[in-house]
């Protein structure tokens, strides 16, 4: 699935779920924000099935938060499609790979909160030079996000805990 297939897919979904309705989650659905794809070939499942498998490699400024925001949009996503009818060669097997290599920033607009504070400690260490772009990148949001979404996606203080 491309990046901008995943950005609207994840947009849809937001639509249908007043929790993110709030400006703060704007900035991560920027195509910029979408992590890419790569093909592993075929394997033949357990029922002698074809099913090509894709690995998909996470952006390392992602805060678990926002992995989380993503996730619970994907979910929606499927169970929404789940009452479509099929078309074209079906579900493509997906799995989480290694966090892409190099350093990617995170695009204008992204809240604060959408970015691990574990990186950023790690970038102002490795690289004090990207101070200045980051602060220029990441905002803080005037208005706080619902209490609904605070619950499902988890205190801000957890954003690093799991990892």
């Amino acid at each position: 699935m491309s990046p901008l297939q995943k950005l609207t897919n994840r947009s849809e979904a937001r639509k249908r779920l007043d929790a993110f309705s709030q400006p703060i989650f704007d900035g991560a659905l920027q195509q910029e924000c979408m992590s890419s794809e790569e093909s592993e070939g075929e394997f033949t499942d357990t029922g002698g099935q074809k099913v090509q498998t894709f690995r998909t490699r996470q952006l390392r400024w992602r805060s678990s938060r926002l992995r989380r925001f993503y996730t619970i949009l994907d979910e929606q996503d499927r169970f929404e499609k789940s009452f479509k009818p099929k078309r074209g060669v079906g579900r493509r097997e997906r799995k989480e790979g290694q966090p892409k290599d190099g350093i990617f920033l995170p695009p204008r607009g992204v809240a604060r909160l959408m970015v691990s504070r574990r990186w950023l400690e790690e970038m102002a260490a490795m690289r004090p030079d990207l101070s200045d772009a980051l602060q220029e990148l990441i905002i803080d949001p005037t208005e706080p996000e619902a209490d609904v979404a605070r619950t499902m996606l988890g205190p801000e203080n957890s954003d690093d805990d799991q990892e």
